[in-house]
């Protein structure tokens, strides 16, 4: 099944929070966001990034990212931007990218065109090359991109081991054989993408977020189990090593944490004293805790049926 909602899907507008609505977002990670660079329009503008279908998640302001700025809409045909978050969202689940592509399969589309600027959907199908950009087919011209949609995802249903949707691609453009203000004055219309596999050439980020260790999503699963308590064990040891889909996961959930040890900003004595009062032991053996904690070995004896809030 499809997300009806999902954070990953963005409204952005130009200057501020009461700007115009100019198009949407994929967003990559905690702090970046994917779009066409003519929805930014100059590389210096302030953007408004909308988690318009999570209104529990803060709108955040966004610049252009350094090095995120390919416009080349002459032979390259690249029109993309990548947008940094001015303070990370990482409450929000980052999009699945896909770089594989299938001709034929059906594909769904969500904008933010002119007077539809709470959402509205089309669906289509991949088609065939157009250059460095890959065509959508639509059913009838009405199921065409407009204005407004220029960087929504295109997305495909997920498989059942993965995530429910995948983006393959983010729309650029549409169109008309008669090239008249939308698409349903024309005879023949088309929308276009560029497809996740071209935006990997091009940007690093996007090549690692769609490569085989983008994301852990059997690990997020875990931690999202064990952070919310129920049967899962109250103690979990994993060594995962720095870099990678593991890394980037862990780091992602951190925020579910109630207390994170950060080496080099916090010492190891002052994050045991707060870990020791936040697991309330019995009174007399608080400082024998605290050397467990500190130093390692057996760690010490609880009085029969305490829990682990005794006192």
């Amino acid at each position: 099944m499809g997300e009806l909602r999902a954070d990953w899907r963005l409204r952005l507008r130009r200057g501020a929070a009461d700007g115009p609505v100019c198009g949407a977002g994929v967003l990559l990670t905690q702090d970046r966001a994917l779009t066409c660079a003519h929805v930014v329009g100059e590389p210096d503008t302030r953007m408004w990034v909308e988690f318009a279908e999570n209104p529990g998640i803060a709108p955040v302001g966004a610049r252009v990212a350094e090095g995120g700025w390919l416009p080349g809409l002459g032979a390259t045909r690249e029109d993309i931007a990548v947008l940094a978050l001015d303070s990370p969202r990482p409450h929000a689940t980052p999009a699945s990218l896909d770089r594989s592509l299938e001709r034929g399969r059906e594909v769904w589309i969500g904008g933010y065109a002119r007077a539809f600027a709470d959402g509205m959907w089309l669906t289509g199908r991949i088609g065939g090359a157009h250059g460095a950009w890959i065509q959508l087919d639509a059913g009838r011209n009405e199921q065409v991109v407009r204005p407004g949609f220029s960087g929504a995802a295109v997305q495909v249903r997920g498989g059942p081991a993965g995530p429910p949707e995948r983006v393959v691609g983010m729309v650029v453009s549409w169109r008309g054989d008669r090239d008249l203000a939308l698409p349903a004055d024309n005879d023949l219309a088309f929308s276009y993408m560029v497809p996740i596999d071209k935006i990997a050439e091009l940007v690093p980020l996007v090549a690692e977020l769609s490569g085989p260790d983008g994301w852990d999503h059997g690990l997020a699963r875990r931690l999202r189990r064990w952070f919310a308590g129920g049967d899962e064990p109250e103690v979990r040891l994993s060594v995962v090593p720095h870099g990678g889909g593991r890394d980037r996961t862990l780091r992602h959930q951190l925020h579910r944490a109630h207390l994170v040890y950060r080496g080099g900003r916090t010492t190891p004595e002052d994050f045991v004293d707060e870990l020791v009062t936040r697991i309330r032991p019995p009174r007399h053996q608080a400082a024998a805790y605290r050397d467990w904690l500190l130093t390692g070995g057996t760690p010490p004896d609880r009085p029969p049926g305490a829990g682990p809030g005794g006192a």
